[in-house]
């Protein structure tokens, strides 16, 4: 399974949003990492869901 798409984009968007020629429109750094901070928990619970599934198929494989 492959990263979410989406998320990715999300975080791509913040930092060209961060290098914006003129200093007023790029964000507040709270604002930044407020935001970070859901799109790393998004990726936690996705790779948490990722090892999970591993363990799984490692699991269901293993001789009896």
């Amino acid at each position: 399974d492959s990263f979410p798409i989406d998320d990715a984009l999300k975080v791509a968007s913040i930092a060209r949003s961060c290098l914006d020629p003129k200093p007023e429109k790029r964000p507040d750094m709270s604002e930044v990492a407020s935001n970070l901070q859901k799109y790393l928990a998004s990726a936690e619970k996705w790779q948490a869901n990722i090892d999970a599934q591993r363990e799984l198929i490692t699991t269901s494989l293993k001789p009896r």
